[in-house]
């Protein structure tokens, strides 16, 4: 096959941890490759991203286009060399960009929305319509869509492109088992996006949540492995890379809006958390038990097993698509 190029949006951790995966299994099985992502991203998953004479790393900090939701929407030129990277490549896989598709003609994308999507769905400022709407144009260049079945914003101007996708099951999930289980402790986990109104929310939650008999600790899933601990519950922000950990490892998820009452503005984290509803995966604050959460653990592990796969399976998946446009 030829060259394919990963590209992860800056936004949090998630996007860039889905694809260091997939990277991982085009080089062992030979395929030249290069990802692009932030020193952030690269210095938090850098144990789980292979090295490789096939492969290329490529730091990037620039937004070039929209890329957030927290950052500007006016697109930065001041990274060339990585656009000239981009437009050099046989093939895109972003993640969730839709931006490279100006530079190159041979984009797919990856993951459950896109920040046109989003922004859309928000509302954006007046000055930021210029570039939402290039981007619209855009959208309807990508050659198809790499969709979590479960999971997803509306996507009605690719409706025709998606190809729909499992969870993708992570080599260390299998550690997973072997990980001991506190049952009394819940992991407040506001994620890497630099989301304050979570920071906010968690503090302001710790002495309700002692209150219920759990010993609480300021954690992210990402950690499950370097502790080899999991806890009974995580409470946080419901991005997906926090859900998917969480469904993987069995460990019930409440969103902690839901916890202070606070309706989720969000776009992303509100579809996620409508997801989960609508898949029978929330338990009420009600009944917030050892109990309770025990069974819901079992509804996990039930979800998981049918819902997801490995990465190899989940690659053959992609390579079957790409071999359909010439690769």
């Amino acid at each position: 096959m030829k060259e394919i190029l990963f590209a992860a949006s800056s936004n949090g951790l998630g996007h860039a941890r889905r694809l260091s995966f997939l990277y991982n299994e085009f080089l062992q099985r030979g395929i030249p490759s290069g990802f692009i992502l932030t020193k952030s991203q690269y210095l938090k998953c850098k144990s789980e991203i292979l090295e490789s004479t096939n492969g290329e790393i490529i730091f990037s900090d620039s937004k070039n286009g929209l890329d957030g939701p927290h950052s500007s929407l006016k697109a930065s030129r001041e990274n060339i060399s990585v656009l000239k990277r981009v437009s050099e490549a046989d093939f895109v896989l972003s993640d969730n960009l839709i931006w490279p598709a100006t530079y190159n003609a041979n984009v797919y994308l990856h993951g459950h929305f896109t920040w046109v999507d989003y922004w859309e769905q928000l509302g954006p400022l007046e000055s930021d319509l210029t570039q939402l709407a290039i981007e619209k144009e855009l959208k309807e260049k990508i050659i198809g869509w790499f969709k979590p079945d479960a999971f997803g914003l509306s996507n009605s101007l690719l409706s025709t492109k998606v190809i729909p996708m499992p969870l993708i099951r992570y080599p260390r999930d299998v550690a997973f088992r072997a990980y001991a289980r506190s049952w009394t402790e819940i992991w407040v986990s506001i994620g890497t996006t630099s989301d304050h109104q979570y920071g906010h929310l968690a503090l302001d939650s710790l002495r309700e949540l002692e209150g219920l008999g759990f010993q609480i600790k300021i954690l992210e899933t990402y950690q499950f492995h370097n502790l080899e601990i999991l806890p009974g519950l995580v409470i946080g922000r419901p991005g997906l890379g926090t859900i998917r950990d969480c469904l993987a490892s069995g460990t019930p998820f409440f969103d902690l809006k839901e916890l202070t009452l606070e309706k989720v503005s969000d776009p992303e984290l509100r579809s996620n958390v409508d997801a989960m509803g609508r898949l029978g995966l929330l338990i009420s604050k009600e009944v917030l038990c050892i109990n309770s959460l025990m069974k819901l653990s079992s509804r996990y592990t039930e979800f998981w097993n049918a819902s997801s796969s490995e990465v190899n399976q989940y690659v053959d998946k992609i390579l079957a698509s790409l071999s359909r446009s010439g690769a």
